[in-house]
Formats: C-alpha cells, structure tokens, sequence
C-alpha cells in the first residue's frame, strides 16, 4: 500500500481527526473512504467522451413534442 502526503489548514485537520474519531477509524481510512465515493460519482472518461456524438439521439423538445396537454388538477385545500 502506498503512502501519500497531504497538507491541510489546522481547522480541517481538526474537522477530519473528529469526523474519523467519530466513525471509530484512522483518519487515513477516513480520507481513503472519501476519495473513494467522490471517484464513484464521476462518470468513466470514454463516457464522457462519447457524450454529443450520436447524431440519432432527439432532444427534449423533440422526445416531449406528442405529450400533449396537462390534465386538469383537482385543488387540494
């Protein structure tokens, strides 16, 4: 397992040692913990590249052009 070296302002240093305090880990786990649901969010990069080239695919207006109107509500007070 590699090290890596990183520098935070004393007030995040002390947000972190409590946030890792709370959850009963280190707070290198703690950190781990966190890049690893921040890379889960973003999407993989031949995804990205790939968005805007399909020609075939219509846009909004297109896919809601035959929904038609609304019905009517009924008020709820």
């Amino acid at each position: 397992m590699s090290q890596v070296t990183i520098y935070l302002d004393d007030t995040l240093e002390q947000r972190v040692r409590r946030s890792a305090k709370s959850e009963g880990i280190s707070v290198s786990k703690w950190i781990a913990q966190k890049i690893e649901a921040n890379e889960a969010k973003v999407w993989p990069r031949h995804v990205l590249d790939s968005f805007g080239t399909w020609s075939d695919v219509p846009d909004l207006g297109r896919i809601r052009s035959n929904y038609g109107r609304d019905a009517r509500r009924a008020r709820l007070d």
